[in-house]
């Protein structure tokens, strides 16, 4: 059963996302940041009680009134069964090992990307979702190098490739030349979300068991002609 949230003397309160490190919510009012609260969480027959300290808040909808969505981080880890199932855990330890292996084989990277790398790293630890991790990078990624873009590589070249490179199928794009530190950095970025988005798929599928149960055969149709077909084939 999907998990529920509540806030105690709080009306029309729903949740959006959940991660053992926070949450986002959906509420018809504005909280500021730094605010705490706390948060009630259900799923199935369990209840946990978790204090929650509001990190943005922003307009999300004007339809039938302002709603807003609060994103926000657990002074505590949720270590909660609902939320984290065998496999779930699973999917993320193989993310945290290949991060981990990842810091210590790297060598003369740019210091930007190595205080990213070690946010990426602590964000799995502390149970991020991985789609939730790749909005991050780039959002830091548009920092280091402001105009920057990133989509799915989809033809055959870059419009300008002096502006733009293409690294693990991704195209990042520019509105000035790039620099040699900028495409290693854009290098190793691609790969870091190359990661991510394998993780991502790996925890959004579920294996089904094959089913090697030999199939029946199938009787071949019978064709009935009638006495007029007959006819006709003497003509």
């Amino acid at each position: 059963m999907p998990a529920s949230v509540r806030i105690p003397n709080r009306s029309d309160v729903s949740l959006v996302d959940l991660s053992p490190g926070g949450a986002l919510i959906d509420i018809p009012f504005q909280v500021r940041p730094d605010t705490r609260l706390m948060l009630e969480l259900r799923a199935a027959s369990e209840r946990v009680m978790m204090p929650f300290r509001l990190l943005r808040c922003y307009v999300a909808s004007l339809q039938d009134g302002v709603r807003y969505q609060a994103a926000g981080a657990f002074e505590e880890r949720l270590d909660w069964k609902p939320l984290l199932g065998p496999a779930a855990q699973a999917t993320t330890n193989r993310l945290i090992a290949t991060l981990e292996a990842f810091v210590r084989h790297g060598s003369g990277r740019e210091i930007e990307f190595d205080q990213l790398l070690m946010w990426i790293l602590d964000a799995a630890r502390r149970g991020e979702r991985a789609d939730r991790i790749a909005v991050e990078i780039r959002l830091r990624l548009s920092r280091l190098i402001p105009s920057v873009t990133v989509e799915a590589a989809t033809k055959p070249m870059l419009p300008d490739p002096a502006k733009g490179a293409r690294f693990f199928g991704l195209d990042f794009k520019c509105d000035r030349m790039l620099t040699t530190s900028d495409r290693r950095l854009l290098r190793a970025v691609a790969q870091l979300l190359s990661i991510i988005n394998d993780n991502s798929n790996a925890a959004a599928c579920t294996p089904r068991p094959l089913d090697f149960k030999p199939q029946a055969p199938r009787e071949s149709p019978v064709i009935v002609y009638g006495a007029d077909w007959k006819e006709r084939r003497r003509a």
